[in-house]
């Protein structure tokens, strides 16, 4: 996973040197990709759930900024929607983890998950309905989709490419699957949900996609398309 995004990232770097040449602000650009990027590096490697939200919020805080970069009234309005939801996903995602703390008085993964050993009482499947919730924010699952077509378009090529590529992969569905996996442990029951989820998002993006002129948007609803294929199979 850590190779996958950080050679995604040299990709879209090198792309960017020529793209960010009519951008002023390239040292900011750098600054904010770098960000991203140690995020995302920080969601693969890490092994404590509340680092994980951390390094979540590091890479999601950096791309609101990126998707608002050309300061344009539409990038503007795009960027504040994905903040906005953004959040909410995050807020979900730590009241899951302080729920879970709560419970096990651990924060480490492994020790969370001997604690729970695979029992889900009725708070456990209150805590992965948080948890799916939040990452299916992160991830543009539908119904959760609303802020990827706007912020697909808006944000600049490279951003683009970063946050269909890698970003709502990493925090997202990655996210997700290390935490129903190895933290709270899969049912029956998590697993319907996420397939229903999947298939969802696969038919229904990708019959939006059918739908859309412009191909910057176009692509945005492929992405939630093949999120949903991701999902059904981790399901």
């Amino acid at each position: 996973m850590l190779i996958t995004i950080t050679l995604i990232s040299f990709l879209v770097t090198i792309y960017s040197i020529q793209y960010m040449d009519k951008f002023t602000a390239k040292a900011r650009f750098y600054a904010l990709f770098l960000l991203m990027l140690a995020g995302m590096n920080g969601v693969a490697l890490t092994g404590d759930l509340f680092n994980l939200y951390v390094f979540l919020e590091i890479a999601s805080i950096a791309s609101y900024a990126l998707v608002a970069f050309g300061c344009e009234h539409e990038e503007l309005e795009a960027s504040f929607k994905y903040l906005v939801l953004g959040s909410v996903g995050s807020t979900l995602i730590l009241f899951a983890i302080a729920i879970t703390y709560a419970l096990t008085g651990a924060l480490n993964m492994a020790q969370v998950s001997s604690m729970i050993g695979g029992e889900l009482r009725p708070i456990h499947l209150f805590v992965v309905a948080l948890f799916i919730s939040g990452f299916g924010l992160k991830a543009a699952l539908i119904p959760f989709h609303a802020w990827l077509p706007d912020a697909h378009p808006s944000a600049p090529a490279p951003i683009s490419a970063m946050l269909s590529g890698v970003l709502i992969k990493t925090i997202g569905v990655y996210a997700m699957a290390r935490v129903m996996f190895n933290v709270i442990g899969i049912t029956p029951l998590t697993s319907y949900v996420l397939m229903v989820m999947g298939t969802v998002s696969m038919v229904v993006g990708v019959l939006l996609a059918m739908g859309q002129d412009d191909i910057k948007r176009f692509l945005a609803y492929s992405s939630i398309s093949q999120v949903g294929y991701v999902v059904l199979a981790i399901g």
